[in-house]
């Protein structure tokens, strides 16, 4: 009885499986019951629901519509058809995979009942702002649900389903039931595409699964592993056919068959288990997950264990390979951030010699475009933004900056409205104001060459300084992945510069290149163009016709590629197609250049303008931006106004 709750929690997996701490719940479990207070007043949700006789398979993946569709329908794990005349927007969550889900769709959930939205890796500080569903996991106080005003909640199969009915005056219940990865690469598409984040949704499987591709190719497998969770007194294990486990066993040795069923396997993969068994195999390392829950706090899992004998026996314990980790994220987080967070986790674990070794190292070292290196005691968390190639590289890394000084950040394709809740640094761009930076707690703060390098003594009492000078994107993808290495992200960061390179790639494959374009900024007083030597001029010419060289120094050509010019050097080449930018600043906000060169007689005999082949860009994400989201949507943007015919 020392650990009742513990015991209970073991006795429903091995048993009903309403509720498990493994990885997966059980479809085979009896439903919790209804209620039976009537639930809140609510708005009517705009869903009818209608049960099929099957589970819907996993769907075609589908572009994401420009608008949204007439009515949009969802098929949950038990069959039921949950149809909505508008996408839905609000998401109340009843189980961790739901805010998972949330975080991987650049979403965020209006209702949790759960402690894995706050692990600072899902939504950051964010979080703290959540509403927070009362009752239990169990019974979800249904007044809490209704007062967030869902348009779809969503719950745990065998846990949940007994809730539909009283739900259903407050929005509709979508039962997910996650017993492999590939479950939860499903849920994830199909949720995205209801709420229109097809994309989204499709990037962040392939980012698990590149993930996961990346360490099956580079683990030795050479070593076993084991995951535990409960107490002293009754314990269970995550086999081989668990969630977790069987994730575990792609990438290592993991020698935990789940028995069948007479011989008192479950479906969920997770079993009840003895030392004796743990010590028959005798694993490598072990990772201990200790079940707590308000009001119930126990020791570690392994401080408990150690009581017992045969714990100090195990080869794990005497190579001190005995890892806590948490219950939230191994075992009910379920969705692809969670179980891409565990990879991170357990490889290093298992194998430091590859995978970097564990926890945080010592130092960290950065030496930035002007030689100065920085050296951090941990890793940098706390990056303050003088240009816009810093939040481009943070998006990136699946990280926010905690201070910004660019509008960059405000485009959505890069947070979302989170970027309305940045701290904005003020001043100019050229002089940043400091008590603003010192304000947002930086550990580092990241700066133009050029424009920042005379910052550093001011703000050496505050944070370091990283100074940056990107003038190709091979520069662009080199920082990228400098400070994801010393953020701990080099795998998004290299999974970021992938995606970019194949993205130009497959613009060059299928360019026809038989169009010519010219980038032009400025006003009609004084504009510039890129050359094939600027960063954005250049990777165009690699996609196109761009036949604008960068003079040598002595004939005006400039290190970054970007020179004065003319109208009548303009219309000496005609281009076919012609991107402007017009410059403005806060208190200065001039006509669109196209406009301020209509005055000029020449811009009238260019042949762009004539056919109508001059765009507005913006010279934030054209110029400014420079990093590899940036330079992806320059590409996404040219492209299908170059050639329409082949990127409609």
């Amino acid at each position: 009885m020392r650990y009742a709750i513990v015991v209970l929690v073991l006795l429903l997996l091995a048993g009903c499986g309403e509720a498990t701490p493994t990885a997966t719940p059980q479809p085979e479990a009896t439903q919790a019951p209804a209620p039976t207070a009537a639930p809140p007043t609510a708005a009517p949700p705009t869903a009818t629901v209608t049960s099929t006789a099957t589970p819907q398979p996993a769907p075609t993946q589908a572009p994401a519509p420009t608008a949204a569709p007439s009515a949009v329908s969802l098929t949950d794990s038990t069959g039921e058809e949950l149809v909505f005349s508008s996408r839905p927007v609000r998401v109340a969550c009843l189980t961790e995979i739901c805010p998972d889900i949330m975080a991987e769709l650049g979403l965020e959930p209006v209702a949790v009942n759960d402690p894995l939205s706050t692990d600072p890796r899902f939504f950051g500080s964010r979080a703290d702002e959540f509403r927070v569903i009362g009752g239990s996991f169990f019974e979800p106080s249904l007044e809490d649900i209704a007062a967030a005003q869902p348009d779809l909640v969503i719950g745990l199969g065998g846990v949940h389903d007994g809730l539909r009915d009283a739900l259903r005056p407050i929005a509709p219940l979508y039962i997910v039931n996650p017993l492999t990865y590939e479950d939860s690469i499903r849920y994830l598409k199909e949720i995205g595409a209801a709420m229109g984040r097809s994309a989204e949704a499709e990037e962040a499987a392939q980012r698990f699964l590149s993930k996961l591709e990346d360490y099956k190719a580079r683990s030795p497998k050479d070593r076993t592993a084991l995951v535990m969770y409960g107490s002293d007194v009754n314990f269970g294990i995550d086999t081989e056919g668990a969630l977790t486990g069987g994730l575990l066993a792609e990438v290592t040795g993991y020698p935990w068959p789940n028995p069948p069923p007479d011989q008192g396997g479950h479906a969920s993969g997770g079993i009840q288990f003895s030392l004796e068994g743990v010590l028959s195999v005798d694993p490598d390392v072990i990772f201990v997950q200790t079940i707590a829950f308000p009001g119930f706090q126990p020791p570690p899992l392994a401080e408990q264990l150690a009581a017992n004998p045969l714990w100090s026996e195990l080869r794990a314990v005497q190579n001190g390979e005995v890892h806590e980790v948490s219950f939230s994220l191994w075992s009910t987080g379920r969705g692809t951030r969670s179980l891409g967070l565990v990879l991170d986790e357990a490889m290093p674990l298992l194998y430091p010699d590859v995978f970097g070794g564990s926890g945080s190292p010592s130092t960290v070292s950065l030496t930035d475009s002007t030689g100065e290196e920085l050296v951090f005691s941990s890793r940098p968390v706390r990056v303050a933004c003088l240009t816009e190639i810093c939040p481009d590289i943070m998006a990136e890394l699946g990280l926010a900056p905690v201070a910004v000084n660019d509008p960059l950040s405000t485009d959505p394709r890069f947070f979302g409205s989170r970027a309305d809740e940045f701290r904005v640094i003020g001043g100019s761009f050229f002089e940043p104001s400091l008590e603003d930076i010192a304000a947002a707690q930086p550990d580092l703060v990241i700066g133009l060459g050029g424009v920042h390098d005379g910052l550093r003594d001011a703000l050496r009492p505050i944070a370091p300084l990283y100074i940056v000078n990107p003038l190709t994107y091979e520069d662009s993808i080199r920082y990228l992945k400098e400070i994801g290495a010393a953020m701990g992200r080099s795998a998004e960061a290299e999974e970021a510069a992938q995606r970019f390179l194949s993205k130009l790639e497959d613009y060059k494959a299928r360019s026809p290149k038989d169009r010519t374009a010219l980038v032009m900024y400025g006003s009609d007083v004084n504009f510039g163009i890129d050359t094939e030597g600027a960063l954005t001029g250049g990777l165009l010419a690699e996609v196109t016709g761009y036949p604008w060289p960068n003079p040598p120094p002595d004939q005006g050509g400039h290190a970054s590629g970007g020179i004065q010019f003319s109208l009548e050097g303009v219309l000496s080449v005609d281009p076919d197609v012609i991107f402007v930018q017009t410059i403005a600043f806060p208190g200065f906000q001039p006509p669109p250049l196209a406009e301020q060169l209509a005055a000029n007689p020449l811009w009238s005999e260019l042949r762009a303008v004539q056919n109508g082949e001059v765009h507005e860009v913006s010279f934030s994400l054209w110029s400014t931006g420079r990093g590899t989201r940036s330079l992806g949507l320059v590409l996404d943007e040219a492209m299908p106004l170059l050639y329409p015919d082949v990127f409609p």
